[in-house]
């Protein structure tokens, strides 16, 4: 009776490897994005196509526009459904080799609450940033995750968490004052959490060639983003790299008698303002 158990084990086992191996895989996945509705002008390639036990794995799978120019790129892409499928839902878990590191997320888009929980490791900032058209002039590598948990009628509402690390960062910030100088970090992280239309910054900190900076506090979420109220408490360390042209824009900052500057930010998003603590 084990025997013939044994062997009919194996043969499923058989049967399912050489159905995943010899399955036309890339003639139906190149069927199904024929079909599938993406913004105008816009294809999504990919060199192979391989149907496994863990998923269904592409190769050197690109999102791009019908000239050939590609917005974004990755080596390898693993889409896999969850088990939980069977009690309704269509959650999924998505990895890729992507933006020169690894993404790993999962993402459940059916209930009355969106769930995603993404983790990242070592992506370029200044590729990711250009992707989003973004016009800040960020670079580093960064590692982290956030969880999130969206109410379909008012994501504002929703509750979740996260953290990140950025390592050899440098940034150009969009200020008249500081043109042409960018501030260099060697290590920057962030803590955050979501709850009760409240984003809590836990810490942020920098630790740079020009300025150390900390911060911490809260932002209480509006319907319209930029009415979000703030309160958060931050204090800059100048260091003996800072250009004077950062030395300049610190002085119109509240200043301790030690020379650290001290300051809250409140008022708006839109129109914030700075006040000793």
């Amino acid at each position: 009776m084990r025997a013939s158990v044994k062997r009919a084990l194996a043969a499923v086992v058989l049967f399912a490897a050489v159905l995943a191996l010899t399955f036309p895989t890339d003639q139906v996945v190149r069927w199904v994005l024929t079909r599938i509705p993406l913004p105008e002008g816009r294809v999504i390639t990919f060199q192979h196509a391989r149907l496994r036990p863990w998923g269904l794995v592409f190769d050197d799978v690109a999102y791009g526009r019908r000239d050939g120019s590609t917005v974004l790129d990755a080596a390898w892409l693993q889409l896999r459904p969850s088990w939980s499928l069977l009690r309704g839902g269509f959650p999924l878990h998505v990895a890729a080799g992507v933006l020169g590191g690894v993404m790993d997320a999962r993402i459940d888009p059916s209930g009355p609450r969106r769930i995603v929980d993404v983790s990242w490791t070592d992506l370029e900032v200044g590729r990711l940033l250009t992707i989003l058209q973004a016009g800040d002039a960020l670079r580093g590598r960064t590692t982290g995750r956030l969880g999130l948990k969206l109410p379909i009628t008012d994501p504002a509402r929703g509750d979740g968490e996260g953290e990140l690390t950025l390592h050899a960062a440098s940034w150009q910030p969009r200020l008249r004052a500081l043109e042409d100088i960018a501030v260099h970090a060697d290590t920057v992280t962030l803590r955050w959490a979501l709850g009760d239309r409240r984003f809590q910054l836990s810490s942020f900190n920098l630790r740079g060639e020009e300025l150390d900076l900390t911060a911490q506090g809260q932002v209480l979420l509006a319907q319209a983003l930029g009415g979000s109220t703030l309160d958060v408490r931050v204090t800059i360390v100048p260091l003996a790299a800072a250009p004077r042209e950062l030395l300049r824009l610190l002085d119109t900052l509240p200043r301790r008698s030690d020379g650290m500057r001290d300051f809250r930010l409140t008022g708006t998003l839109d129109a914030p303002r700075v006040s000793p603590p």
